[in-house]
């Protein structure tokens, strides 16, 4: 059955995308050029990008034992409601969306370099056919990234590089069945710890990407050497300034080096959303394997431009390229020591997909209920209340956050930001954020 049909999937484009139907070309016919084709899903990727955040508010709106994978209704009606998802949700809709329209789409596996061992935690959207029989192209609206582009699968060793918003990336073949998504970053960007697939990609990384004229003037209240304090992933701000006796040096050199994000296997592709459910019921319930269970944020591009709330912090691409980072509270950075004797009962546990979550039920995780019981310090078998103080003790002044939430992502409800912002104080943040989010 059908995920959506072609009358769903127009009048989507109408109504929340603001594209004409009567611009949607007729895919079926081959009269239909490559760049007609491209050119209209640029535009519809990046009215996406620019409607659908990119969020892990309703996950975190759940308390840790009670997440799960969320089902395709739920799915369907957050996407149709402007409210976005993760990389699940958002691709699985791309992929609906795109197959509505009568293109040749499908899905693969994909695993992100997150340092966990968790394979198999991104979903991606493939592209069969578009603009040649036999031709790949790539879909990817849930990576937390602006990719606003059907990339092309069909090179010998690289693509081509692309630059959108703050990052520039390009994709690498190893093999026939293995794709890297690699992004361009400085040299001194940390890592990811290692992953359960660490594999070199196939070229030399490191390059020096830029040398320009600096500025010339003298400074005598510099004789040291400077490093512009700036988003490690902004390549224009990275630079290195050698000062030496109160005059700039007349060269300003750029280092960059390219970090895998992810790889995949484009030689599968699947058409129904099953043989995703194992491992996305396995990332959706063990809160140890995706950031996104322990860090609330939002995200999206509004005109092209990064708009962020993630943890604390409101991050945004005020001028093309380059991200301001303002602190909006005081982050939490406590882990309360007893989720794990909260979640190790079953930390892998599959919650059942019976009963679709809907929005009449959001007041159940509001920062307004009684403290939940959780598993005491002393016994496994007894439980211990926290107590109203503690909570508060615990819990900062979240107001600014909620509001900020409210100004930037009015469509994701306010008791639902409530419950996860609360549940945020329950594990801090456990994983670490993506370098740009930092």
């Amino acid at each position: 059955m059908e995920l959506l049909t072609k009358e769903e999937g127009l009048q989507y484009l109408q109504d929340a995308l603001g594209i004409p139907i009567s611009e949607v070309p007729n895919f079926s016919e081959k009269s239909v050029s490559a760049e007609t084709k491209l050119s209209f899903l640029e535009t519809l990727l990046r009215a996406f990008l620019a409607r659908e955040p990119f969020q892990s508010i309703y996950l975190m709106s759940d308390e840790i034992i009670n997440r799960r994978r969320p089902t395709w209704d739920e799915i369907k009606r957050d996407i149709l409601s402007g409210r976005g998802g993760l990389c699940y949700s958002v691709n699985a809709f791309m992929y609906a969306l795109l197959a509505s329209l009568e293109l040749n789409a499908g899905m693969t596996f994909c695993t992100f370099n997150t340092g966990a061992n968790c394979p198999d935690n991104h979903l991606l959207v493939l592209l069969h056919d578009l603009v040649a029989p036999g031709s790949l192209h790539l879909v990817d609206v849930g990576l937390g990234y602006f990719v606003p582009h059907a990339l092309s699968l069909d090179f010998t060793n690289e693509s081509q590089e692309y630059t959108d918003s703050f990052m520039t990336y390009k994709l690498c073949k190893e093999s026939e069945s293995v794709i890297y998504f690699m992004k361009k970053v400085p040299v001194d960007t940390p890592p990811p710890a290692s992953s359960d697939r660490d594999v070199e990609p196939p070229k030399v990384l490191q390059e020096i990407l830029h040398t320009s004229e600096g500025n010339k003037q003298n400074d005598a209240r510099s004789q040291t050497i400077q490093t512009a304090d700036t988003d490690p992933t902004n390549n224009e701000n990275q630079t290195q300034k050698v000062v030496l006796n109160g005059a700039h040096n007349n060269k300003i050199i750029q280092h960059f080096t390219w970090l895998k994000l992810y790889f995949f296997n484009p030689l599968i592709s699947h058409k129904k959303l099953e043989p995703f459910f194992p491992c996305f019921d396995y990332c959706f319930t063990d809160f140890t394997k995706l950031s996104t269970h322990t860090s609330p944020r939002a995200m999206f591009w509004p005109n092209g431009k990064f708009v962020c709330l993630v943890n604390s912090r409101l991050i945004q691409e005020k001028e093309e390229g380059k991200l301001t980072k303002t602190n909006i509270i005081e982050t939490v950075v406590k882990v309360n020591p007893l989720v794990s004797r909260q979640n190790n009962s079953h930390p892998t546990k599959v919650a059942e997909n019976k009963a679709p979550r809907t929005h009449s039920d959001d007041s159940k995780n509001t920062l307004n209920e009684t403290p939940e019981e959780i598993p005491s310090a002393d016994t496994k078998n007894e439980h211990g209340n926290h107590s109203e103080d503690q909570n508060k003790h615990n819990i900062p002044e979240f107001e600014p956050l909620v509001q900020a939430y409210e100004k930037y992502f009015p469509t994701l409800p306010t008791q639902m930001v409530r419950a996860a912002l609360r549940n945020w104080t329950v594990t801090g943040t456990i994983c670490p954020v993506p370098q740009h989010l930092a």
